[in-house]
């Protein structure tokens, strides 16, 4: 969308939104989450099984707040040290 006051308004609106939708359940990706990423990339890595840079922060901020991850793509996040709950699939 080109810039002007159309994009504007949606980015403010979409932005309030947000803020009152996802209120207190954003988590920060902060220091600790980003030595714990490093960790994790390192972890997975030695053990023959990388993993992106996006899925290792995501990890690493759900282990450092102590949440899991609800996921239909377990096996990128296994041995993460994080619980892995696939929503998909029957309890």
């Amino acid at each position: 969308m080109p810039a002007g006051r159309r994009r504007n308004d949606l980015t403010s609106r979409v932005t309030a939104f947000l803020a009152t939708a996802f209120a207190g359940r954003i988590m920060a990706s902060d220091t600790a989450a980003a030595a714990l990423c490093g960790a994790i990339r390192a972890e997975r890595e030695a053990a023959g099984k990388p993993v992106s840079v996006q899925d290792a922060m995501i990890a690493a901020t759900a282990r450092a707040y102590g949440l899991a991850i609800a996921t239909r793509n377990g096996d990128d996040f296994a041995g993460c040290g994080v619980r892995i709950v696939n929503p998909w699939s029957e309890a």
